[in-house]
């Protein structure tokens, strides 16, 4: 992936959205498998002549903070970001849901605009939430 900087965002901007901290696990995540197919194999197909502009990936660092934050609280008795894989027809899928009560209440958090939720209902954050579900049920839960 190449990355652009059109408004000339500060450098430790830059360099925080490029130190993206997510590590791959098994051969396709939870995200990934919600997105379109094809935009997915494209995007893995020409990955290296794919040019993103920083400013594109505010809202995901802003999310990653979030998440950090949110890691400091007291979640002994919850299971608290765990990597989870599972094997389907030769593939390896792999999720990292946010948090799981005691209660069995699955939450995941999300860091939006105000448009964003006026537009409405998001269908991949519910299949996203259903896959961390099937997940869950393969590990026992």
């Amino acid at each position: 992936m190449l990355w652009s900087n059109k408004f000339n965002l500060p450098q430790p901007l830059v360099s925080a959205v490029q130190r993206d901290p997510y590590q791959k696990a098994g051969d396709i995540s939870v995200t990934s498998l919600i997105k379109a197919p094809r935009m997915r194999i494209l995007e893995d197909r020409h990955d290296s002549e794919i040019t993103i502009d920083v400013s594109d990936r505010l809202w995901s660092l802003l999310g990653q903070s979030v998440h950090a934050i949110l890691d400091r609280a007291d979640t002994f008795d919850h299971l608290a970001e765990e990597r989870m894989t599972t094997e389907l027809h030769g593939w390896t899928i792999s999720g990292r849901p946010d948090l799981l009560t005691p209660e069995m209440i699955l939450q995941d958090y999300k860091v939006t605009s105000v448009y964003s939720f006026l537009l409405g209902d998001k269908p991949e954050w519910e299949a996203q939430l259903n896959l961390y579900v099937w997940l869950y049920r393969k590990h026992g839960f």
